[in-house]
């Protein structure tokens, strides 16, 4: 069987799409600010973080998520306004690490916000 080029952006596209329709799903289900934006105003949004994300080198959709989810709880300037999180995205570490950190610098940053 012979993929034509042309097939193969058509597929990739969609992937695309039904990402970005996953994770907009999700985060309207998780937190209740993302649950009053409309779907259709919130999906390019999430579009957007998507890209930026993958700019930095989050490119699986587990790393883009950790990316966009950081990005729906600091702002969507986060990588600008922080430097802690503005030096490791610009930095060598692989897509997982960087993932993995704003996992945990997020979680850290809210932890701190709690006391």
């Amino acid at each position: 069987m012979i993929i034509r080029k042309q097939q193969l952006t058509f597929l990739n596209e969609h992937q695309a799409a039904t990402y970005e329709l996953r994770l907009t799903r999700f985060l309207r289900e998780q937190f209740p600010e993302a649950a009053e934006v409309d779907a259709a105003e919130l999906r390019p949004a999430v579009a957007a973080q998507i890209c930026k994300g993958r700019a930095y080198g989050c490119e699986d959709e587990q790393d883009a998520a950790a990316y966009v989810i950081t990005a729906w709880l600091l702002g969507t300037d986060f990588d600008a306004r922080f430097p802690a999180a503005r030096d490791v995205l610009a930095s060598s570490l692989s897509g997982k690490m960087k993932a993995r950190f704003l996992e945990e610098w997020t979680k850290e940053m809210f932890q701190e916000l709690e006391h």
